[in-house]
């Protein structure tokens, strides 16, 4: 199930980059290798959430996976330095860093998002993206208070 929303976060994120668009061929090569490190990234995580597999396996799928993201981490910056008016970018790369567990950084070009965002189907994954990190919070400040 959480592989299925993964998806459906990838499909948002996809849609998110057609309606923006981009300004230039070489601009819009780098974001499609981001898209595909991001896709690749969520198969990798998706992976290492499989049951019945050795440990040893698990540990490798989860490098693998961890790698993958860390390369779409390093695309979408690269992105965001040629051009730091595209909410979108912001907010793919927040999404990779909420996944890491960056949640500060992730909040952080979020709200770098938000000032440049123009159209409610982004905004809308923007907001979704600030829940995520809020319920994290929330979920580690409970096993915090449960484990004192």
């Amino acid at each position: 199930m959480q592989y299925v929303n993964q998806l459906k976060v990838v499909g948002l994120i996809v849609i998110s980059v057609l309606m923006v668009g981009c300004n230039s061929v070489s601009e819009d090569l780098s974001l499609h290798e981001a898209i595909e490190l991001s896709r690749d990234s969520i198969k990798a995580l998706a992976m290492t959430e499989e049951e019945g597999l050795p440990e040893i396996e698990l540990q490798t799928l989860r490098s693998a996976s961890d790698e993958k993201f860390e390369q779409a981490v390093t695309a979408y910056g690269k992105l965001i330095e040629e051009s730091p008016e595209k909410a979108v970018y912001y907010n793919n790369l927040a999404w990779l860093l909420i996944k890491l567990g960056e949640l500060d950084e992730a909040r952080g070009h979020l709200e770098k998002a938000q000032l440049f965002v123009s159209n409610a189907t982004l905004q809308g994954s923007i907001r979704a993206n600030l829940e995520e990190i809020d319920l994290t919070n929330i979920q580690i400040s409970e096993r915090k208070e449960a484990q004192e």
